[in-house]
């Protein structure tokens, strides 16, 4: 047998275990390609929503799927780094002129996020579309602002830093029930009096009565 018989023998004997690998290759691509999607395409749908656990947990994913150190997976991790950044100096809560530059500079850097991100992974919306092209219910928006403020309420309530107010009235149901309201607060005062020595009370004996017939 000739060498080029050999060469012929062991290429047919290798060529599906060559071609068992490359498709595992190709499957592993695809795969990370569909995670990236994901990720980008969470962002998008939860972009009016941002304090829901799918899409912070899709910005905590960003570092993990994309990972390379060139082109647009680098542009994406330094645009998340920029925000996650200015996400993490929010103003006090009592500076609103501050707090609403902050606002403005945090929807810039995530539409730059989403802009570049898109295009890493196949989309391309302008600017413009990822700001107002959304369907967001105005009722959605409420909610969250008052679950937020209800929460911030009850930790001031739980850490002493708000106090309760309370108003509380008695309204009798009728004047009868009024009257006899009166009586027992009326009693009551008369028995502390007793007590503190500040009034007598007048107790009546009375003689039993002895049935003869036992």
């Amino acid at each position: 047998m000739e060498i080029r018989d050999w060469i012929m023998t062991i290429a047919v004997l290798l060529a599906p275990l060559v071609a068992l690998q490359v498709q595992k290759l190709i499957e592993a691509w695809k795969e990370k390609r569909q995670r990236k999607r994901w990720v980008y395409l969470t962002l998008m749908t939860t972009r009016h929503v941002q304090l829901s656990l799918e899409h912070v947990r899709a910005l905590n994913m960003i570092d993990l799927e994309f990972t390379k150190t060139s082109g647009k997976e680098a542009e994406v991790r330094t645009s998340w780094k920029t925000y996650l950044d200015h996400l993490a100096s929010v103003p006090k809560d009592d500076d609103q002129p501050g707090m609403a530059v902050w606002a403005q500079r945090k929807l810039e850097l995530f539409t730059q996020l989403l802009t570049t991100m898109g295009q890493c992974v196949g989309y391309d919306f302008d600017p413009v579309h990822i700001q107002k092209g959304i369907y967001a219910p105005r009722g959605h928006a409420d909610d969250e602002m008052e679950q937020r403020a209800t929460r911030r309420l009850l930790l001031e309530l739980l850490a002493g830093n708000r106090p309760l107010k309370m108003h509380a009235s008695l309204v009798p149901l009728d004047e009868n029930a009024a009257a006899e309201g009166r009586k027992f607060l009326k009693a009551l005062q008369i028995i502390q009096e007793a007590y503190e020595g500040k009034h007598v009370l007048r107790v009546t004996i009375e003689k039993p009565v002895i049935d003869d017939s036992v």
